[in-house]
């Protein structure tokens, strides 16, 4: 048609792209972004594209090439899943948040009648009691963990800069009675790097994972545990290692869903969400988490963190 490809111009691409991708190729690189275009019929729609130079024999920019993709329907998958998680975090945080009401109303009552009753409960009505305000202790645990859950990766707080020393030594203060109760030994590699991120994030993700080291562990073993960590490309891969139960292989992915326990509540307290938080905090620092254990032989959490740009 004789047209250059500013004809496809919706008016819907911030003017900033443009300007992004004529600084790149007027510096022989080539420029990588999403624009908005219109079709013939007069329909918008996304488009990812790669555009580079191509050069005569002077070294004279000649041509431009351009490799495109339709992304429409995949930005209009990818937005409705984000709406939906959100309204799904918003509907566990307002029904979590409404049913600690009753349910403490419950608890108050079952006291009551406990109270009320004295002496003259009989053996069954006593263990009866206990099963029914054990059950109440517990859901309100499950509650208050679901609404930790759901408040993780909400803050509209920008990024920090964040030293991972200071972190780690909060958490281990916040679990000081833990470690001292077991006699623990968290050993720190020295000179842990910095990285942009959220602080109370990042000491939760610390405190779940050394909290539960020393929690999962084996009767006839102090528990040891170590943080170290090292180098590799653009990440920094953080160990957290123990010595305690270890975990079967086969259940390494299905630990991190929510209110998953591998282990029964009568020999180890807890509720199923601590490591969902915690792959949710590492996601939301656009890093990964996994884990490597056997039964038996401890696990070995580990953590990747993007490293701070130069």
């Amino acid at each position: 048609l004789g047209h250059n490809p500013r004809f496809l111009r919706s008016g819907r691409t911030p003017q900033e792209s443009y300007e992004q991708m004529w600084i790149a190729l007027c510096n022989g690189l080539e420029w990588h972004g999403e624009l908005c275009n219109k079709k013939k019929s007069g329909e918008f729609y996304w488009e990812q594209a790669s555009i580079s130079c191509i050069t005569d024999s002077s070294g004279a920019v000649s041509h431009y090439l351009g490799v495109k993709e339709d992304i429409t329907e995949k930005r209009r998958i990818a937005e409705e899943l984000a709406r939906s998680h959100a309204e799904l975090e918003q509907f566990a945080y307002v029904a979590s948040h409404d049913l600690r009401q009753p349910l403490r109303m419950v608890s108050s009552y079952l006291q009551l009648i406990e109270k009320k009753l004295g002496p003259l409960q009989d053996s069954d009505l006593k263990e009866f009691m206990n099963f029914a305000l054990g059950g109440a202790r517990r859901m309100d645990q499950l509650i208050v963990s679901l609404l930790d859950y759901s408040r993780t990766g909400r803050s509209g707080e920008p990024y920090t800069h964040i030293d991972l020393n200071e972190v780690i030594r909060e958490s281990c203060l916040n679990l000081e009675v833990a470690i001292a109760d077991t006699k623990a030994e968290v050993n720190v590699a020295p000179g842990f790097p910095a990285i942009e991120g959220h602080w109370v994030e990042m000491v939760r993700l610390f405190q779940n994972l050394i909290g539960n080291a020393v929690k999962y562990r084996l009767p006839e073993r102090t528990p040891c545990i170590d943080l170290s960590f090292r180098r590799e490309g653009r990440e920094w891969i953080i160990a957290v290692k123990d010595n305690g139960i270890g975990m079967d292989p086969k259940d390494h992915k299905r630990v991190f869903a929510i209110f998953q326990r591998l282990v029964s509540s009568q020999e180890y307290e807890g509720t199923g969400i601590g490591l969902s938080v915690c792959k949710k905090i590492v996601e939301h620092h656009q890093g990964r988490i996994w884990i490597e254990s056997a039964l038996g032989e401890g696990c070995c959490f580990y953590v990747a963190l993007p490293v701070l740009a130069a």
